[in-house]
């Protein structure tokens, strides 16, 4: 998608219904970073709503916390969702909306 300006937010929900797993919500500034800004949530088998702050989301590359302030950019040019446990097993989670508050 298009880089979404992040200026006026100052959080992302999502609402999903997952399948009980922890997941991870992932985003990058840019699709050309080598690093990425995430936070860890939990689900149940029911429809929930979920909040997160994006001055707490985190840096990360390949798994490891970065020693570097956590996002203040203004743009988002890529989202993903990842289980990251490093088993090989089946998953699900529904995705019903992102929104920037």
């Amino acid at each position: 998608f298009d880089a979404l300006d992040t200026s006026s937010y100052s959080k992302i929900t999502i609402t999903i219904k997952g399948d009980g797993k922890s997941y991870k919500l992932r985003f990058k500034t840019k699709q050309s970073d080598s690093h990425s800004y995430i936070t860890h949530f939990n689900t149940s088998k029911k429809w929930e709503t979920l909040s997160f702050s994006l001055a707490e989301m985190t840096p990360i590359f390949r798994g490891r916390k970065l020693d570097l302030p956590n996002y203040k950019d203004n743009t988002i040019e890529e989202i993903a969702f990842i289980i990251g446990n490093k088993k090989e097993e089946d998953f699900m989670l529904e995705l019903g909306a992102i929104i920037l508050e």
